[in-house]
């Protein structure tokens, strides 16, 4: 399972749901103490938490648009953490900003305990797709979960 802009060419995907909004959020105190970034550059005086791939260590990289430009930056902060729940604590605790998928905080959003900012910058992500190589015969059971997704993408 990956998103699917970072998928390898020669893979076949389903597409599981919709793209995925990436967010900068942050709580309404955290905002009152540090100000609210206006440009890109202002992250670099904010406290931003990081997410760590469990997968492979490395820290990720917030991913934004200007214009038609992609840009990926390292960002620091007080807090490194390879589960999201633990940075949405911390969000909502006023310890920093945070960047994930609008879904994982829409509640939190919607009851005015965290908020976006940067909105203009963050950018879509292709959703979830399982993925298989796209050049050997599949089995039957895959086939049948492949045409399962299909038809419930439809919907």
């Amino acid at each position: 399972m990956r998103m699917g802009a970072h998928l390898e060419q020669d893979m076949s995907t389903v597409p599981l749901g919709p793209d995925l909004r990436a967010v900068v959020i942050g709580s309404p105190g955290y905002f009152t103490r540090r100000g609210v970034p206006k440009r890109l550059e202002d992250l670099a005086s904010h406290a931003c938490l990081n997410y760590r791939h469990a997968s492979h260590s490395d820290l990720f990289r917030w991913s934004f648009r200007q214009g038609e430009r992609r840009i990926e930056m390292a960002v620091k902060g007080p807090l490194i953490a390879d589960d999201a729940h633990v940075l949405i604590e911390a969000a909502l605790a006023g310890q920093g900003l945070i960047y994930l998928f609008e879904p994982y905080v829409s509640e939190h959003l919607a009851a005015g305990c965290l908020r976006t900012c940067l909105e203009e910058f963050c950018p879509l992500w292709s959703g979830y797709h399982p993925y298989y190589p796209g050049r050997h015969q599949k089995s039957a059971a895959l086939a049948a979960l492949v045409d399962y997704l299909r038809s419930r993408k439809l919907r």
